[in-house]
């Protein structure tokens, strides 16, 4: 499935890499700084101030106006001259669910995304992204939460399919249309295969359509209170099962190897999000996922007897 992601580097927004061992910078959004936008790089007054979190910027929205900038799209002038502060995507927002402040992310009839993004040191893989969420507004919204850790990370990647080339990823999408209370949420992060890293980061990404932002739709998310729990350290010992599939990525089945019997074993399908969408004893070594949509997914294997597990993920064309 092809996301907004455009392969944008990421030393693009190297001056917000703080020096932290897997720690959420700036999470509750307490610390905001003064930043500047430039609407003619060739007019040295021709400088917009906002403010923005800091350790926190934007990387898809500032993209798109630095290439209408380059293109000399008149639009994209008149957007950062007169509204600055929402050209940038990100607000301010006293509407917190702890501290002061929360970040607002809100999309607008002349770009209708806007993004949160933050990069930072980490040298061991999370459990999870905890943050608090909260949705203002009557139209429907879409919000991406994409996390990833590598070593050296370079590019955002291009759709679900590639998540899989990262050591470590977290994934989720969140749909909203209606008002709610400060809700929080979970996003586990998946780890691929073991590998050093360096470096993880996370982003928001909030979609509107756009003849909801062209007849005025003001609703946004606020977001607070981002944390990466504790690295994980793995003591189950059931966790232990071991088998293998083929063909992976598959477009119809998957047979599944073991080196037992698969008598009393139970195969359990989730999505990134934990949703189960298929469970059932294991009759035969091979599963029908053809109606499953295109995707990263979950197989799960269960001794029902023994309690012993093992997971692994596959892709659907």
């Amino acid at each position: 499935m092809k996301r907004i992601f455009f392969g944008i580097t990421l030393f693009l927004l190297g001056q917000i890499h703080l020096q932290a061992q897997c720690e959420f910078p700036n999470e509750s959004f307490e610390i905001w700084i003064n930043d500047e936008m430039s609407s003619n790089e060739n007019d040295p007054n021709s400088v917009h101030p906002f403010v923005r979190p800091e350790g926190h910027s934007s990387v898809i929205r500032t993209s798109i106006l630095a290439l209408g900038l380059a293109f000399g799209d008149s639009q994209t002038v008149d957007e950062i001259v007169n509204n600055t502060q929402s050209a940038f995507g990100i607000h301010q927002s006293t509407d917190a669910y702890q501290g002061e402040f929360a970040a607002k992310i809100q999309a607008d009839s002349f770009i209708e995304l806007s993004d949160l993004f933050t990069v930072f040191d980490c040298t061991e893989v999370p459990v999870s992204i905890d943050f608090s969420i909260k949705h203002v507004g009557t139209n429907t919204d879409t919000l991406i939460v994409l996390s990833v850790f590598d070593e050296g990370l370079n590019e955002l990647p291009e759709d679900e399919n590639e998540l899989m080339d990262y050591p470590a990823f977290g994934y989720a999408e969140y749909a909203f249309d209606e008002d709610t209370e400060y809700t929080n949420l979970s996003i586990p992060v998946n780890t691929n295969f073991e590998a050093a890293i360096d470096t993880g980061y996370v982003i928001f990404i909030l979609s509107s359509p756009l003849e909801q932002l062209e007849a005025g739709d003001s609703s946004y998310v606020l977001i607070d209170g981002v944390k990466l729990s504790n690295v994980i350290i793995d003591t189950d010992e059931l966790h232990n099962l071991e088998f293998s599939l083929h063909p992976n990525p598959t477009d119809d089945f998957i047979n599944i190897q073991m080196n037992h019997s698969s008598e009393n074993h139970i195969v359990e399908i989730t999505n990134l999000q934990g949703k189960i969408l298929y469970n059932q004893y294991l009759k035969k070594n091979q599963i029908n996922v053809s109606d499953l949509s295109s995707g990263i997914y979950m197989l799960k294997i269960i001794n029902d007897k023994s309690g012993e597990y093992g997971t692994k993920r596959f892709i659907k064309k």
